[in-house]
């Protein structure tokens, strides 16, 4: 079960930018392990997020708050279909499930893909509840997942290297936190992630490690890493 973080495959700070050489190179990647069974799930990224926070999605239904549902929704419809289209080049068949479309049957859709053979992958998206628009992140996504297949192992690509005890971006002395077993010690109770969610991310690995699988945080610019899972060579974080 694998989750590419919308920080590597887009520029977060520019509205639509797709990374596809980023995208590429993980892609490559995982090629050798679809005997083992893959699960893909990815973020939006500069194609989720940006819009979202114009139109104030989540929020409750208005003429703005629906338009915004529909740009968005587009937009990762758009992300999703260029992440298909690479995955089928590069390693075979696969199916996209859009949360908006499945709602509750997402993972039953996605347990379905699995047991015949072709590479489900969804992704996060903005969907529609009695009286609101709201958005269903991928990393809950992963956590439903987790919850009734029970993979071997969860990994998250981010733009980090893993949880560090200070924002490694701003602090040339913080620490890697190669595993973890309870929360994090870090500065001012977070650490650094684009996405503005890390404190959720971070609890979603917590409670999928809890769930009895072993999640690793790995920088995706670097998606070989994962062949290092187990190794004293592995660079990242290991949640157990």
């Amino acid at each position: 079960m694998l989750k590419i973080g919308g920080s590597v495959i887009t520029d977060k700070r520019r509205y639509r930018v797709f990374r596809r050489h980023a995208t590429e190179k993980i892609i490559s990647v995982l090629k050798p392990m679809l005997d083992e069974g893959i699960v893909l799930v990815h973020g939006g990224g500069s194609f989720g997020h940006i819009m979202s926070k114009r139109y104030g999605i989540p929020g409750q239904i208005s003429p703005r708050s629906m338009e915004g549902l529909s740009v968005v929704h587009a937009d990762m419809t758009d992300l999703d279909q260029r992440i298909v289209r690479i995955f089928q080049s590069i390693v075979g068949p696969c199916i996209s499930i859009p949360p908006s479309a499945a709602k509750d049957e997402l993972v039953d859709r996605i347990v379905e893909a699995s047991n015949c053979g072709i590479v489900p992958i969804t992704f996060g998206d903005t969907y529609l509840s009695p009286g609101r628009v709201l958005i269903r992140s991928g990393d809950d996504i992963m956590l439903d997942i987790a919850r009734r297949m029970k993979p071997r192992i969860a990994v998250f690509y981010s733009d980090v290297d893993g949880v560090f005890d200070k924002n490694p971006k701003l602090h040339r002395d913080a620490v890697l936190q190669t595993e973890l077993r309870t929360r994090p010690r870090t500065e001012s109770g977070r650490v650094a992630d684009v996405t503005g969610g890390i404190d959720n991310k971070i609890s979603v690995m917590r409670q999928i490690a809890l769930n009895g699988t072993n999640v690793y945080l790995i920088n995706g610019f670097h998606p070989e890493r994962i062949y290092a899972i187990g190794t004293k060579d592995f660079v990242g974080t290991v949640f157990r």
